[in-house]
């Protein structure tokens, strides 16, 4: 199954074959699918192994009666674009098969719900269209925003903005801190007594340098909420150049988005 769109945009046509049941233009093909409508969760401009481990798709299960005894070329339209690529079509056996399609992660922030228009033909001209019962399948997309953390240096908000695509932070064990691609440089170089103010775009939870060895000791906690975290930089031990590597990381509080984290050098 797949698909031509209303929408003036085409996914890709895929080719079943069935065995059993009687075929002709005339026929007329009852669908059914459970769960009753196709849905997905991510959030918005998610890539796997880039910001999160997970892959995006939209899967559903689906039966055809009765079942054709030659193939059958299958068109699915979108009535908006939020899918990209080929969809998948898989024979589950008897009258089963399953549908899979990959959410474009580009749209926006929010929840997109529309129809599917499944369309059946005897000819790979699409010019013999058998009657479809149940051909329209409804989607819901729920799309999350994507982690974003602005930097506030005593009030004025820096250029630089760190996100679960820009330096992220897989895990954290203790005072370990794995981030993907290695640890990045520092994104600021500050002298000790500046205030630091970040702002995440979702709730998360926030690690500062006073949590981790071996220079936790010489930091004030932040002031924080499930957005914001308030911290002024420490002063570096005394006779030291400088204290590098001063790790803040927001870690959202649900789903499976990498953390943000970014990296302050102090120097007096």
């Amino acid at each position: 199954m797949s698909g031509r769109s209303a929408f003036s945009r085409l996914l890709p046509c895929l080719l079943i074959s069935c065995g059993g049941g009687g075929s002709g233009s005339k026929v007329d093909f009852t669908l059914n699918f459970t769960p009753a409508t196709l849905t997905s969760r991510f959030f918005h401009n998610q890539h796997p192994f880039q910001n999160t481990y997970s892959t995006v798709s939209a899967s559903i299960d689906g039966t055809i009666d009765p079942l054709p005894s030659s193939s059958l070329y299958v068109v699915i339209s979108e009535d908006a674009p939020v899918f990209l690529g080929t969809v998948s079509l898989t024979e589950t056996g008897g009258n089963g098969f399953s549908i899979s399609l990959t959410p474009d992660t580009s749209i926006s922030a929010g929840t997109h719900s529309g129809n599917l228009t499944i369309r059946m033909y005897a000819d790979a001209a699409f010019t013999k269209e058998y009657a479809v019962k149940g051909g329209t399948l409804p989607y819901t997309l729920t799309v999350d925003p994507e982690l974003t953390v602005t930097v506030k240096v005593d009030g004025v908000l820096q250029a630089k903005t760190f996100s679960s695509s820009n330096t992220p932070v897989t895990a954290i064990n203790g005072s370990t801190i794995y981030w993907y691609s290695g640890q990045p440089a520092a994104g600021f170089t500050l002298p000790p007594g500046k205030v630091i103010t970040l702002e995440s775009s979702i709730p998360v939870t926030w690690h500062s340098p006073d949590q981790f060895y071996p220079y936790g000791y010489l930091w004030s906690a932040p002031t924080v909420t499930p957005t914001t975290l308030t911290q002024t930089l420490a002063q570096p031990p005394e006779g030291t150049a400088g204290m590098d590597g001063n790790a803040f990381i927001a870690v959202p509080a649900t789903g499976d988005q990498f953390g943000a984290g970014l990296v302050i050098d102090i120097q007096p």
